[in-house]
């Protein structure tokens, strides 16, 4: 976990000392992306989760160098647990270099965990169920009186609104098409807190 939070950690000081070379340097390049809105795809691993996630997400940059995203991903069930959220980021935007660009981001997320025992128990009752069917049958006795499933109640989840701080770098593969990768943490309470690691894919308009 230690590994993982320097990497973030250098991830977003870069996005940092980037822009203040930006800011500072008057003959930076600006951007030739005219583009204001994009709609896209997202891969994103998380690691208190543990599992691999694919989401959509929406773009609409009304300044210049600002842009607002929203994004909602479903995390894959692993070991009886799942999990889905909903990111609300905004993005500062700093050009590098041709058609690339990288951006410190901060925003609001809500997270929701559901953990789901009912297969594990219903897996469990079914082979004691089988046990006592063979004991009967070979020792005599009465039918069996554990049941084979369990109540609907068989699942329980956890939501919590928390904050996201981190960085990115996207490069634009024509007018229409770009690709990005994107490192946050999510400060979520109750030991929900993770840092998420984003691929994703974007038709820019």
């Amino acid at each position: 976990m230690k590994k993982t939070l320097f990497m973030f950690a250098a991830l977003v000081m870069l996005a940092t000392s980037a822009s203040a070379q930006f800011s500072n340097s008057k003959s930076s390049r600006a951007s030739s992306d005219d583009s204001r809105g994009a709609i896209g795809v997202n891969v994103t691993y998380g690691t208190e989760v543990g599992s691999v996630g694919f989401g959509v997400k929406g773009q609409y940059r009304f300044i210049d160098q600002f842009r607002g995203e929203a994004a909602f991903e479903y995390f894959l069930k692993k070991d009886n647990v799942s999990a889905w959220d909903v990111n609300v980021n905004l993005h500062y935007l700093i050009p590098v270099a041709n058609n690339l660009k990288v951006y410190p981001l901060a925003g609001v997320t809500y997270m929701r965990i559901i953990y789901d025992y009912g297969t594990t128990v219903n897996d469990a009752l079914s082979a004691l169920s089988d046990w006592e069917r063979f004991y009967n049958a070979y020792y005599g006795g009465g039918s069996s009186s554990t049941s084979s499933s369990v109540s609907d109640e068989s699942s329980t989840s956890d939501g919590h609104f928390g904050a996201n701080l981190g960085a990115g770098i996207e490069y634009d593969l024509s007018d229409s098409w770009k690709i990005g990768f994107e490192t946050k943490y999510q400060i979520i309470g109750k030991g929900s807190s993770q840092v998420a690691f984003t691929v994703g894919a974007a038709y820019k308009f």
